[in-house]
């Protein structure tokens, strides 16, 4: 085999060996660039949206630990190996990077001789706005924060002490929204941590703007109460399960649809109530009686002579006898009991319900017109429904007085037959986390059959053809091609033989017939 390769080598032209050599490396440096292709690192994101300090410190700590990374979206994303990314973020918490951005208390640990007092408050202000932002970061619905506090000069007098104030904005997730508790957690968490701060002071907004909390300039209707949506939610989704509990132990399971709109007052209110007793009740009671009697009874003439000193007046005799005087009096206090009731109303209060119930129908086998038995659909009977109405309006508690509403309705349902095939063999290949590394292998097999085909086959067939010249030959006949097995040199009589067949086919021709002719017997 050497003796064969050393032959071809040899009856190669100059730049047939040149064009080999330079195929060999060409071959080379594509398989080598095929494998480095293939072997790639794969890089993933570390952190994204990273300010610039915090993307400064990372990237001092990757190349401190020679961890090969890469910089997208303008900086703001850091990119490392696949099998690189959990170990590097444990060990980026370990050393408390990322800070979340803003700076924190850790501004006091590089304290400077001469700092005036105002720098001090500066850097006070400063750390205690990155210390909040950093701790509502960490809320699940929270991508980013930022806080503002506004801390006014104190004053000598209470009257002209300006309240303390501080507004958050918040970025949120994408899909994800913050519920009023959340909101009201943080706007206390901000209050409480800045001294005069209350939480009124607090203005949160999200990063489209939106007041989520704070002073709405007396319009309520700017504020955002998720609860309030998540109450109603919840009480209609209670009433719908009592109602197809219900219905389903009757009618079947899944033959009943229900849907339930609710209607709640959300206002919060106190009543009070004063009842009185009718039946009087006596407090106290009190009797006085007086009485008077006298003996003897005036006499004489009336008038003024009578009473005028030295004057004889001609008197009567007195008449045995008096007079009597009596006086009774009665007092009685009545007590009027009554019940003071104070209620506080919270709010949720149900105004009125309206009620949708889909029932399904029962089915029956009839003999069709071709002999075959066809499913057929029967509505159930009116007084049947009737009876599910009053079950449904025992369930939610229907009240006519707030409007309530209550329909429902036998219709057939749309009924199909849910086939679970098996999955295939090349189903499960279709799965992206087999189809994914699969096809960048196949892609290399693939390439390398095309370069074989369509490049080193040629190429070798072209090294194999040898142009030989003829004995006598001149012009384009003086070089004929004769390929040969492997390259290998022919005998002059062989390429003699094949040069006249290839220039004069004729003759060639009645030389093979005469030599024919002559081997018949």
């Amino acid at each position: 085999m050497f003796e064969q390769i050393k032959n071809l080598w040899q009856n190669l032209s100059v730049g047939k060996r040149i064009a080999f050599v330079s195929s060999v490396l060409f071959c080379v440096l594509f398989i080598v660039f095929l494998i480095a292709w293939a072997g790639r690192v794969q890089y993933r994101p570390l952190y994204t949206n990273l300010n610039a300090d915090d993307a400064s410190a990372i990237i001092s700590y990757l190349k401190a630990q020679k961890i090969p990374y890469k910089l997208a979206a303008s900086g703001t994303t850091i990119l490392v190996a696949q099998n690189k990314v959990y170990e590097t973020r444990l060990e980026l918490a370990a050393k408390g990077l990322p800070q979340g951005g803003g700076v924190g208390f850790e501004i006091f640990d590089r304290s400077k001789l001469g700092t005036t007092e105002f720098v001090q408050k500066i850097n006070y202000l400063r750390a205690l706005q990155g210390e909040l932002s950093r701790t509502i970061n960490d809320l699940n619905e929270v991508s980013s924060s930022r806080v503002h506090i506004s801390l006014p000069e104190k004053s000598l007098f209470v009257e002209q002490q300006k309240p303390a104030k501080a507004s958050v904005v918040l970025k949120l997730k994408a899909g994800r929204h913050l519920t009023h508790n959340e909101i009201q957690g943080i706007t206390y968490l901000v209050a409480s941590a800045v001294e005069g701060l209350t939480p009124d002071n607090v203005t949160v907004i999200d990063q489209n703007g939106r007041i989520l909390s704070g002073k709405t300039e007396g319009n309520p209707s700017l504020a955002i109460n998720a609860d309030d949506q998540a109450l109603r939610e919840a009480v209609e989704k209670r009433l719908e399960n009592k109602i197809q509990s219900i219905l389903e132990r009757v009618v079947g399971p899944g033959k009943v649809v229900a849907r339930v709109a609710a209607k709640l007052d959300f206002t919060s209110a106190q009543q009070t109530e004063e009842k009185f007793d009718p039946n009087a009740v006596v407090r106290s009671e009190q009797h006085t009686e007086e009485k008077s009697t006298s003996t003897k009874a005036a006499t004489g003439v009336p008038g003024v002579a009578s009473n005028v000193p030295g004057q004889m007046i001609k008197t009567q005799a007195t008449k045995p006898g008096g007079n009597s005087y009596k006086k009774t009096s009665d007092t009685i206090n009545y007590e009027i009991s009554k019940v003071v009731t104070k209620k506080i109303l919270p709010p949720g209060e149900i105004k009125s319900l309206s009620v949708a119930v889909l029932l399904d129908g029962t089915y029956k086998m009839v003999k069709g017109k071709n002999g075959k038995m066809v499913k057929t659909y029967v509505p159930r009977s009116e007084e049947q429904m009737k009876k599910i109405e009053e079950l449904v309006k025992n369930a939610i508690g229907f009240n006519p007085d707030r409007g309530d509403k209550v329909s429902v309705v036998n219709i057939p349902f749309e009924t199909m037959k849910v086939t679970v095939t098996k999955e295939s063999f090349f189903q499960k290949l279709l799965n992206p986390s087999i189809l994914l590394p699969a096809s960048k292998y196949a892609t290399i097999l693939v390439i390398f059959f095309l370069f074989y085909l369509f490049i080193v086959r040629p190429f070798l067939k072209w090294l194999k053809t040898q142009k030989l010249a003829l004995p006598g030959a001149e012009g384009p006949q003086a070089l004929i091609g004769v390929e040969s097995p492997l390259g290998l040199a022919l005998s002059p009589e062989i390429q003699k033989i094949s040069g006249l067949a290839r220039t004069n086919v004729d003759r060639m021709v009645e030389v093979i017939r005469t030599l024919m002719r002559e081997e018949t017997p």
